[in-house]
């Protein structure tokens, strides 16, 4: 049959041999598990999270393990970065600040009082945004 077919017989009894690896077929419903929990995290977690999270499940398996399968498959999570503040800054500490306001919010006439905050916003496109808000109290 094989000489009719045109294949070595080491090829068919090959095929009629193997078994597939076990490990093979636990990585794949592994990837299934880890894409299901990847994408339920609105791509947010990595390989700690995803591996404590299977943990908890009953699938018992290493974050080294997580890791690698995350990395065949090409998943990366979304890092944030924490902004440092304070890094190169060259303000004085030791400065006081009087409290002017004493917390009474409220003002007789528009644009007597003015109150204002900062916040920083880490964006893919441009890195550090810096939002500033600057209202008058009523």
């Amino acid at each position: 049959m094989c000489k009719c077919l045109g294949i070595h017989h080491s090829i068919y009894y090959y095929h009629v041999k193997h078994t597939t690896n076990s490990y093979k077929e636990s990585n794949r419903e592994l990837d299934v598990e880890i894409k299901r929990i990847f994408e339920e995290s609105k791509l947010r977690y990595g390989s700690p999270k995803i591996t404590k999270v299977l943990n908890e499940q009953g699938i018992k398996v290493s974050q080294k393990r997580v890791a690698r399968r995350m990395k065949e498959l090409g998943l990366r999570s979304i890092v944030v970065k924490k902004f440092n503040h304070s890094g190169k800054s060259k303000i004085d500490g030791t400065k006081e600040y009087p409290n002017l306001l004493e917390q009474n919010f409220y003002a007789e006439k528009p644009s007597q009082k003015w109150v204002g905050d900062i916040t920083y916003i880490y964006t893919i496109e441009t890195g550090w945004t810096y939002l500033a808000i600057v209202i008058y109290l009523i």
